[in-house]
C-alpha cells in the first residue's frame, strides 16, 4: 500500500457484498476525480468461527478474489489496494485509524441517505472526506442486487464480466438468494 506523507490515499469502506458492477463504477469514478494516485478498499466482514457471518455469504477471500479479477480486468490492480477489517457501526467508526494510512480522504458517494450520513459521522470525527458524485451513473446497491436475483432476474447484468466465471463457480448466484422469509 502506499503510504505517501503529501499525497492522500483515498478510502472506501464497506461489505462489498458481492463486488459488483456498482462499486466498481464509484471506485472508477472516485480514481477519475479525487487528487490522488491510490486508493484502498475496506471491506468490512463479520468475523467468528465460521469464514462468514450470517449476513455475509460470501467468504472475504471470496470477496477479495472478485476485486482482484475485476481489477486486474481494468489495468487497476497497481493503483488500487483491499484491506479487510472487522465489521463495526457507526459509533465505532474509530476503530478504523489503526489500520490506515497517514493521510486518508474517507470516501462515500451520494448514491443513498446512508452514505449521506456516513460523511456527517466522519466531519464529526474530523477526518477528511470526498463525497463522489454518482447520480449520472446507473449505480445498484448489493441489496438491490439480492432483491432481483430473489424475483428471478439474471445476475450478469450485475457484474464485472471478468467476475462471471468466479461468481458462478462459488455458486454465488444461489447464496445470494435469501432463504424464504429471511432479508439479507
Amino acid at each position: 500500500m502506499i503510504d505517501g506523507a503529501d499525497q492522500p490515499v483515498a478510502v472506501w469502506i464497506g461489505r462489498m457484498h458481492p463486488y459488483h458492477l456498482g462499486h466498481f463504477r464509484i471506485l472508477e469514478r472516485s480514481l477519475q476525480v479525487l487528487p490522488t494516485e491510490h486508493l484502498v478498499a475496506f471491506v468490512c466482514t463479520e468475523f467468528g468461527s465460521a469464514s462468514h457471518g450470517p449476513f455475509d455469504v460470501f467468504a472475504p477471500n471470496e470477496r477479495r478474489t472478485m476485486l482482484s479479477l475485476i481489477l486486474a480486468a481494468e489495468g487497476l490492480a497497481s493503483r488500487v489496494d483491499s484491506v479487510f477489517v472487522p465489521k463495526f457501526d457507526e459509533p465505532r467508526w474509530g476503530l478504523l485509524r489503526p489500520f490506515l494510512p497517514r493521510r486518508t480522504v474517507r470516501c462515500t458517494s451520494n448514491k443513498d441517505a446512508s452514505d449521506l450520513r456516513r460523511v456527517e459521522v466522519w466531519k464529526r470525527l474530523g477526518w477528511e472526506t470526498a463525497l463522489i458524485d454518482v447520480s449520472d451513473l446507473e449505480v445498484v446497491t448489493s441489496t438491490e442486487l439480492r432483491g432481483s436475483l430473489g424475483a428471478g432476474a439474471g445476475w450478469k447484468r450485475f457484474l464485472h464480466p471478468a467476475t462471471h466465471d468466479f461468481f458462478a463457480d462459488i455458486d454465488g448466484p444461489s447464496r445470494m438468494v435469501p432463504p424464504p422469509g429471511r432479508i439479507r
